[in-house]
């Protein structure tokens, strides 16, 4: 079902210049320049920068006399941009037309009246990411990668109803869209305070041990833990057990879980409870960036000893929350500064409300498309989709009219 994407909207490349990459500055660099100097180059995204809905810009400008002027002023327009090498479709909007675009397609006109936050959903949606990769199999590339070129975009059925019945879709997207851009900004500030003012990192294996040692001399006050389900000292499989990926997440006011993913399947591997909220965010936050991070890791063993938990010494338990304090005092400015109508500073709260969000986007997605519970089951196995979130976004669908 739906009308060709060929007939809603016009898709070009961003650049087609060879050696482009070599032009490119960061924006350390761009702030060394004069402002007549920084006239000449244009914000630059590519496909690391194009996330689910977001861009999440890795700083990087081109020279403007690298584009003719025809394709400046495209760039200069609010845009769709899809990612052109993924693992699943990617699409964002740039609202303010802040960027130019490296090999990467993008909406340089639309062709019919269509909202494009309702097509972000479409574009963004499971649905559609299952018809691509079945339709377009021969594109799969190495580590499961996909080519997402212009001539395959156009060829996806996207839905059009009326304006009226797209709202609730559009209210959504535009709060994710919002959602990310905080928990975006929050982590950056996270990585920078941390950094600066730190005096240390201790792994969570070494912090886990050292409360379990605390809570066997008495001292319950004097440690970040105060419960978990496995030691880094115990004969436990849970610590051997290997798995391709894993998901940290947040839960309450100071509980935190670890699992480990192999397919659909999820499995609990460490569950621990923290003696303060702020530990077990700073937690939280540290092991997100392992997980983002090029370390190999396969097992619990890995991460207990590979995470880089930044502490300030001595006595980690009495000052080393300053570090989450400095960076929800910077991120609140930045909220004020933005004018942000979503003011949440707790970023456990916020990676939570984008999953729930996502999964109902891509529940009325499925039922704009019209599917049986049993068919969105099978698009969801296909896509590998881990238990919980396939579970939430069924629940989700069978409890939209």
């Amino acid at each position: 079902r739906g009308i060709k994407l060929h007939e809603l909207v016009e898709l070009k490349w961003g650049t087609s210049i060879s050696g482009y990459g070599k032009k490119k500055i960061s924006k350390e660099e761009f702030e060394k320049l004069t402002d007549k100097e920084k006239n000449n180059y244009i914000k630059m995204i590519q496909s690391g920068d194009i996330k689910r809905f977001a861009i999440f810009w890795l700083g990087e400008f081109l020279p403007k006399n690298l584009f003719p002027k025809r394709q400046l002023e495209l760039f200069e327009k609010p845009k769709i941009v899809i990612s052109r090498q993924s693992i699943f479709l990617e699409a964002a909007y740039d609202e303010l037309g802040e960027f130019s675009l490296g090999k990467v397609s993008f909406t340089s006109r639309f062709l019919k009246s269509i909202n494009p936050y309702f097509l972000l959903a479409c574009l963004n949606s499971k649905i559609i990411d299952f018809y691509f990769k079945k339709v377009y199999e021969s594109l799969h590339m190495a580590s499961y990668y996909i080519r997402y070129d212009i001539p395959y975009l156009y060829q996806l059925p996207i839905i059009v109803i009326e304006d009226d019945k797209q709202t609730p879709i559009i209210q959504l997207v535009q709060k994710i869209i919002t959602l990310k851009k905080l928990q975006h900004k929050f982590r950056e500030l996270w990585r920078y305070y941390s950094r600066k003012f730190r005096n240390n990192y201790k792994s969570l294996g070494e912090i886990l041990l050292d409360d379990k040692r605390a809570i066997q001399e008495g001292n319950f006050d004097k440690v970040w833990v105060s419960e978990a389900s496995v030691y880094p000292d115990e004969q436990n499989e849970l610590l051997e057990k290997e798995f391709k990926k894993f998901r940290i997440v947040g839960e309450g006011d100071n509980k935190l879980k670890i699992y480990g993913i192999e397919g659909q399947r999820e499995e609990l591997l460490l569950e621990i409870k923290a003696n303060k909220k702020e530990f077990r965010d700073i937690i939280y936050l540290e092991l997100l960036e392992l997980m983002d991070s090029r370390v190999k890791k396969k097992t619990l063993k890995d991460i207990l000893s590979k995470s880089e938990i930044s502490v300030i010494q001595p006595n980690i338990w009495e000052k080393s929350g300053n570090l989450l304090k400095i960076t929800k005092e910077k991120f609140r400015e930045w909220l004020e500064k933005e004018n942000f109508e979503i003011k949440e500073d707790d970023i456990v709260k916020i990676d939570n409300e984008i999953q729930e969000i996502d999964n109902l986007i891509d529940a009325h997605v499925f039922k704009l498309y019209e599917l049986t519970k049993e068919e969105v089951e099978i698009v969801l196995d296909s896509l590998n989709v881990v238990e919980s979130v396939k579970n939430d976004i069924l629940r989700k669908f069978e409890g939209l009219r």
